[in-house]
């Protein structure tokens, strides 16, 4: 079965959630709002909502080590 359009944003709208909540673990420190304005400026949430990267499907730990990595971090 094909998933929807729907069950793709859906997905990626979830994973947003997980990680937030991974990213302000790893960065106790940083205010709510600067973790948000900075994960959704990056290359790895763009990539998260675009369907054909299929970044959806995957799991938030591996969405996270991408993210990291992308801010030279290395998990």
């Amino acid at each position: 079965m094909k998933a929807t359009k729907e069950v793709k944003e859906f997905c990626a709208h979830n994973l947003v959630a997980i990680i937030m909540q991974d990213i302000k673990e790893y960065f106790p420190d940083t205010e709510e709002t600067q973790i948000i304005a900075d994960f959704t400026a990056s290359k790895t949430y763009t990539q998260l909502f675009d369907e054909e990267t299929r970044l959806w499907a995957e799991g938030s730990d591996y969405i996270m080590n991408m993210y990291l990595e992308e801010k030279g971090i290395n998990p």
